[in-house]
């Protein structure tokens, strides 16, 4: 399934209570995920692996200090298979499969942009 971030309303989003760690949620249209925040780009295996079915959603609020390095306010959204299907070098990396598993870019790639949603401004 290929979910386009503009199927989820902002408004959920923004009613999800993100921290910085990894927690699950059910959204009102009944889409389930894993999500936290950070200052930039995070994939999370600690969180990541929590999912178990490819529809489920990884979010990642991003509330940068500066918008220095290309990050604004708002949420990365995707599903698990988009991950996988996408992503195989973050999976592959050796940050992420450290004992950390942690992977954060220091820019934004080009191809996570499709998967942003800007925040007109913070709900908490």
């Amino acid at each position: 399934m290929n979910l386009s971030v503009s199927e989820i309303p902002i408004t959920d989003l923004n009613s999800l209570r993100i921290t910085t760690r990894p927690s699950t949620f059910r959204m009102r249209n009944g889409k389930t995920g894993v999500a936290w925040k950070a200052t930039r780009l995070t994939f999370k295996r600690s969180g990541i692996d929590l999912l178990k079915r490819s529809d489920e959603l990884i979010v990642n609020q991003i509330i940068p200090n500066s918008e220095a390095d290309g990050y604004i306010l708002g949420y990365f959204v995707l599903t698990l298979q988009e991950f996988r299907q996408h992503f195989p070098n973050v999976i592959s990396s050796k940050s992420y499969n450290s004992k950390a598993g942690v992977y954060n870019p220091r820019n934004p790639p080009e191809s996570m942009k499709r998967f942003f949603v800007k925040m007109e401004k913070m709900g908490r």
